[in-house]
């Protein structure tokens, strides 16, 4: 049987063993911090000048919750496209090509007919 000193010593062990689990995940999750502060501001979520607030919220376990349900919700503009306002890239997708198939000049769609007129008429 133990004794109530043991028994502390026991308890004083594990309380040491999870306050050291959580420094060790609390300094973890600090040095992460710049970086998703960094991916935030790059991908529209908040500005550079939101950084020092946003970083107060996710410091504060019962305030992060919010914010990432808040950041959840929230439409960057970057998200939106087609909006007046806002260039949107014109990216052509290239066809596929097939080995092997037949390929179509610009002139050959119409049988040649715009080719031969256009010679015709420069005589």
């Amino acid at each position: 049987m133990l004794t109530n000193a043991q028994k502390l010593g026991i308890i004083l062990h594990e309380i040491q063993s999870r306050v050291s689990r959580t420094m060790s995940k609390q300094a973890s999750a600090e040095k992460k911090l710049p970086q998703v502060l960094q991916t935030l501001v790059v991908h529209g979520r908040i500005t550079p000048e939101q950084k020092q607030a946003a970083a107060a919220l996710l410091r504060d376990p019962d305030t992060m919750y919010d914010f990432v349900m808040a950041l959840a919700r929230h439409q960057s503009p970057v998200d939106v496209k087609g909006t007046l306002g806002v260039a949107v890239p014109n990216v052509k997708q290239a066809s596929k090509q097939v080995v092997g198939a037949p390929t179509i000049d610009w002139d050959e769609r119409d049988g040649g007919q715009f080719r031969n007129r256009i010679l015709a008429i420069r005589g």
